[in-house]
């Protein structure tokens, strides 16, 4: 099977009224803003905050339901319950996954800039 995107550009473009510049333009702040969001939930997690942590996973998964990245909001979503919850030994590992997932995205940018 497939690996699915890690956007969803058909959603995305309806979002966005199909403007092709707005949607470069989301997309290049979701790639400089990921890298900061990432810092600060990997600091989060060191520091082991829960109430931090489930704040920045939170903003994240603005972002990624802003820019139509399902699984990266999914992720960030499980980790925000965890926090919120106070049920989170697994902190590093959902935060690891997310760190991936933010990879796969900034890894699929160029070619999704290509097109656009």
């Amino acid at each position: 099977m497939p690996e699915t995107p890690p956007f969803d550009l058909k959603c995305l473009m309806e979002r966005c009224f199909h403007e092709r510049a707005f949607v470069r333009e989301l997309l290049g702040v979701f790639q400089s803003q990921a890298v900061r969001d990432l810092t600060a939930l990997n600091e989060a997690v060191q520091i082991g905050d829960p109430t931090r942590i489930a704040s920045v996973a939170h903003k994240i998964k603005g972002s990624a339901a802003n820019i139509s990245a399902d699984r990266l909001k999914e992720l960030c979503g499980e980790l925000e319950d965890s926090a919120n919850a106070g049920i989170g030994t697994n902190f590093a590992s959902q935060s690891a996954d997310i760190a991936d997932e933010i990879a796969r995205c900034s890894a699929s940018l160029p070619a999704i800039f290509a097109t656009l």
